[in-house]
């Protein structure tokens, strides 16, 4: 439990190192006033046209189409007077071209009429700005645009039309990742570490759902941030955040899976199927693709959330501690809008991985340590049965009854029956005497020719004649006078083991 509080502590340290931090303000966004669609794009409109409308800049929409736009960019004098270069900042689905004060400036791509005329631009550009083009206060951009490619629709597939300070735009969009880079790390060393464990423990299919988890949503985040790393065309956007959405479902179903299999015990394929099921439902159902990758995340968690409170009601170990940090994941993500998903969204999910790694580890030792005392109690059954076959010294023992001490040899004991509050020493002879005691204090007075073979029964091993197996698993002990003793399943494979040798 102390691994899982600082990993989360440390987790959480690095996320929220970053808030407060100001935003730039170094860039003038442009702000489109008059909006012209299914204009041919080689003659620029006058702007008067019966298809021409006034618009704002959320309503630029080339997708499908071909849209003329006009808008006004207000420089203020202390900007123009600073000496530094200056660029038209561009990140959206388009291919488009501008025109800056009436002069042409530059083009991403080559918009066109159909998908055939059409040259895809790339999703984040910047076009220079020549020196004495701009001027204080008001200034006209006129621009071209059109997204023939890719196969998604997006409410807002321009999300910046800016001037500032000239830059490589993908350098900005990997400054804005860099926050995550820790959070990236844990996703990866936990990948590695949950992978480990799961390796070790090969035998139980269901430990590799958490390293799956892990990997997924390391995916994710390098799906992420490959918009920081490589300027590529925009119909590779669709695929990102595609590729964005199905590492979301997969990280998540994974770790509702996990939950499910550690906290249920009856109709778990229907519990999986089910959550499985209203978590793509949540994703498909959201509007925007930073609220589908949420939702992919916050589902599972509120589902394992509940299905661990429900545990805790049963007193099942650790289920609160499950409770309580999923629905801090959960909560999380519902709280907060869609700027925490270039940052802090990973930190949440690096952070609830970690509490998982620290559980994981914790029930693996415990599972270590009961393995551990199992072979040390199979193994000094292993060496007194090794002694079945050497002869041993007559020895007697001393039972008290009706008044008198009787002493019986050891050698004519045969097994040895628990009743209650007294033992049943049965004998060569066929007598049965009793013993005044528990067969566990019996146990510690014989000498260790004789074994414990079931809770109820200890039997002198050179007395045995055969061994035999039931179908169950368990077995039955055949004496040379033709009586039987039954031996538990679990001493059942040291005991063939010991008679065989």
């Amino acid at each position: 439990m102390r691994l899982s509080r600082l990993s989360i502590l440390i987790v959480f340290l690095f996320a929220f190192a970053h808030l407060g931090k100001a935003d730039d303000t170094r860039y003038i966004f442009a702000k489109v006033s008059v909006l012209c669609e299914g204009l041919p794009v080689e003659t620029m409109p006058a702007f008067n046209e019966a298809s021409c409308r006034n618009a704002t800049s959320y309503e630029v929409d080339p997708q499908g189409r071909t849209v003329w736009a006009k808008a006004t960019i207000t420089m203020p004098a202390k900007a123009l007077s600073a000496g530094k270069p200056l660029g038209l900042f561009i990140s959206g689905k388009a291919a488009s071209r501008f025109y800056l004060n009436g002069v042409f400036l530059g083009a991403n791509g080559t918009p066109g009429g159909s998908p055939e005329t059409e040259t895809p631009g790339v999703i984040d550009t910047v076009l220079p700005i020549p020196e004495g083009m701009l001027k204080a206060d008001q200034n006209e951009l006129v621009m071209v645009m059109s997204a023939h490619g890719g196969f998604l629709m997006l409410r807002h597939p321009i999300s910046v039309l800016a001037v500032g300070p000239f830059a490589n735009p993908t350098g900005i969009a990997l400054n804005n990742y860099l926050p995550s880079i820790p959070a990236f790390g844990i996703l990866l060393i936990g990948t590695f570490f949950f992978g480990l464990l799961a390796f070790r423990h090969a035998g139980t299919p269901h430990r590799w759902l958490l390293p799956l988890a892990a990997l997924f949503a390391t995916l994710q985040m390098a799906a992420e941030f490959s918009r920081g790393l490589i300027a590529y065309g925009y119909p590779f956007h669709d695929v990102r955040l595609i590729l964005i959405i199905l590492f979301a479902l997969g990280s998540g179903v994974c770790l509702l899976f996990h939950v499910v299999g550690r906290f249920t015990h009856s109709r778990r394929i229907d519990v999986m199927l089910g959550g499985m099921g209203l978590t793509i439902a949540m994703a498909v159902a959201a509007t925007g693709y930073d609220d589908k990758a949420a939702f992919a995340i916050m589902t599972p968690a509120a589902i394992g959330a509940l299905i661990s409170m429900v545990a805790a009601f049963r007193k099942q170990k650790h289920a609160m501690a499950y409770a309580a940090a999923l629905a801090a994941c959960a909560i999380g993500i519902y709280a907060t809008t869609s700027d925490f998903l270039d940052v802090y969204f990973y930190y949440l999910v690096a952070a609830l991985l970690a509490f998982l790694l620290a559980q994981q580890i914790a029930a693996f030792s415990a599972v270590r340590e009961k393995q551990q005392e199992g072979e040390a109690r199979t193994a000094a059954l292993e060496e007194a049965l090794q002694h079945a076959k050497k002869p041993q010294a007559p020895r007697t023992l001393l039972v008290r009854h009706a008044g008198r001490v009787e002493a019986i040899p050891l050698d004519q004991i045969i097994y040895c029956k628990g009743a209650r509050d007294y033992v049943e020493l049965h004998t060569t002879s066929g007598k049965t005497t009793l013993y005044s005691g528990s067969l566990a204090e019996l146990e510690g007075e014989l000498p260790e020719t004789f074994l414990k073979v079931h809770r109820s029964y200890i039997v002198n091993r050179a007395a045995i004649k055969e061994l035999t197996r039931e179908a169950s698993g368990t077995g039955v002990i055949t004496f040379r006078n033709g009586a039987t003793a039954p031996v538990s399943r679990r001493n059942m494979p040291s005991v063939r083991k010991a008679l065989t040798a």
